[in-house]
């Protein structure tokens, strides 16, 4: 009998330690299910703070800058900070909410275009504790701005409009003066031959860090998007409807 009650006490206690760890699971910074890691994340789980951050991420920041376009080369931004938008009709991929969260401190998400109350912002307070609020209304905004020019234009349009900023111009020296290349016109840019959308990022950003500028079309009503380059690397945007442009800034 005594032998009996040592081994419920010890399932008992096999039984508590599972279910403890099982939480601490569900805690850390991935959500499981059946003992797996999920890549899927939804908005109800993130809004009541069930992102912890991946601890084993080491910043790529601190690293080679071309380490860091690489993972996030196809990612959009608001100020330097990055946006995620639905990886499916799911949630959120987990996997790049990590790592945008590693490399930046911050991310941001974009739920509902319709709804300013579902944008999120999740980032740190100044004890490092992670604290997921509702964006700022500007963030919000830029949010529906860029999932907008996604939608009509093309993925590529809206990441070469708003991933990395680009190089500044090439400065050239002649005799004792120093030159540096105008900022392309917006009829320029209206009147150019616009890209394929199919075109890689890589060709993309080469392109438009040769000639400082980049023109999309829409299949559907004939507008374009442009994108031309400030002196310091900064994309501005404009949008051409017929012969009417709408300056948007960037």
């Amino acid at each position: 009998m005594l032998l009996l009650a040592y081994l419920r006490l010890g399932i008992l206690a096999f039984t508590a330690v599972s279910l403890s760890l099982a939480a601490d699971r569900m805690d850390s910074h991935h959500l499981y299910i059946h003992g797996r890691p999920r890549q899927v994340v939804t908005y109800d789980e993130l809004s009541r703070g069930s992102f912890h951050p991946d601890t084993g991420l080491h910043p790529l920041t601190l690293g080679d800058g071309l380490l860091l376009y690489q993972a996030h080369k196809t990612r959009v931004f608001h100020k330097g900070i990055p946006i995620h938008f639905r990886h499916s009709d799911r949630g959120y991929n987990l996997d790049k909410l990590q790592r945008g969260f590693a490399d930046f401190g911050e991310i941001h998400l974009l739920e509902d275009p319709k709804d300013p109350s579902k944008t999120l912002t999740i980032s740190k307070d100044a004890n490092e504790q992670v604290v997921t609020r509702q964006a700022e209304r500007a963030v919000h905004d830029h949010a529906v701005q860029i999932r907008t020019v996604q939608q009509k234009y093309g993925d590529l349009a809206a990441i070469t409009a708003y991933g990395f900023k680009f190089d500044p111009v090439p400065k050239k020296k002649w005799l004792l003066f120093t030159k540096t290349r105008p900022v392309p016109e917006w009829e320029d840019v209206r009147n150019a031959v616009p890209v394929p959308r199919d075109m890689p990022i890589e060709d993309a950003r080469a392109r438009i860090d040769a000639q400082r500028f980049l023109k999309f079309s829409a299949s559907d009503d004939g507008s374009a998007f442009g994108i031309r380059l400030l002196k310091d690397g900064t994309q501005q945007v404009q949008h051409f409807a017929s012969e009417l442009a709408v300056f948007l800034p960037h």
